[in-house]
């Protein structure tokens, strides 16, 4: 019988650069079992039961076999398997705890980088056909449509005719979204230069932010991640290992 001793097998994490990652994990936790512990949150029966069920779930463990198997694959015990859901149930009650209340001034004082807009795109490389292709859209001989299509770099371009859908500001390049969010819609814009080609865009439509719950849930989550790894750095800054 193959035995891996506890030495053996850290020397391996080491090796195959997986420690940064656990100590990373580690602080995480202490992060957040301390943190419910000043903010006296605790997990009720009843939430532990509905948080499996639903890692189950999401992870496709239908029957007791197969979370036991799932469970034997990663060496976990049942009690292992409580805590994995506490500790994941723990981030989402302290994220709310903390920063619930923080997310509605905090969109307002933000609410322009929240924006979005629908859009048509596409990407070239040579300026002066950039220049020709935006006249001949901005005068009517052509349609942004017609010169994706002939002129797209993929068959997907191509057949979305550059369509980009709604597209949030801050997943757009600064100088692509500070002449979006310039435009009078519908428009073409003149030609963008940057460091990957040279874009032509039609501003379809520029759609203000509504704070909803899907966007309530982001923003809570961008501050706690902040907070979080601000912790954890803090933590990481004092740590000593214990042989």
């Amino acid at each position: 019988m193959t035995t891996i001793s506890n030495s053996e097998l850290f020397h391996q994490l080491k090796i195959s650069g997986k420690i940064p990652e656990l100590i990373h994990g580690i602080l995480q936790r202490w992060v957040l079992e301390t943190t419910a512990q000043e903010l006296a949150i605790e997990i009720s029966d009843e939430e532990l039961q509905t948080g499996a069920d639903r890692f189950r779930a999401s992870n496709k463990l239908e029957s007791a076999n197969a979370t036991e198997r799932w469970l034997q694959d990663r060496m976990l015990t049942v009690d292992d398997f409580e805590q994995l859901v506490t500790t994941n149930l723990l981030t989402y009650k302290v994220a709310e705890r903390l920063f619930d209340s923080q997310v509605a001034p905090y969109f307002h004082q933000h609410i322009l980088d929240y924006a979005a807009a629908i859009i048509y795109e596409l990407l070239v490389t040579d300026q002066n056909l950039a220049i020709e292709l935006y006249y001949a859209i901005q005068e009517g001989d052509m349609t942004f449509g017609d010169v994706a299509k002939r002129y797209g770099q993929t068959k997907e371009i191509q057949q979305r005719a550059g369509y980009q859908g709604l597209v949030p500001r801050q997943k757009m390049l600064p100088e692509v979204s500070a002449a979006v969010f310039a435009a009078q819609p519908p428009q073409i814009l003149e030609p963008i230069a940057t460091a990957k080609g040279i874009y032509l865009i039609w501003v379809e439509e520029l759609v203000q932010p509504q704070l909803d719950e899907a966007l309530r849930e982001q923003i809570r989550w961008e501050l706690f991640q902040e907070w979080l790894q601000k912790k954890i750095g803090d933590l990481r800054a004092g740590l000593k290992f214990v042989p």
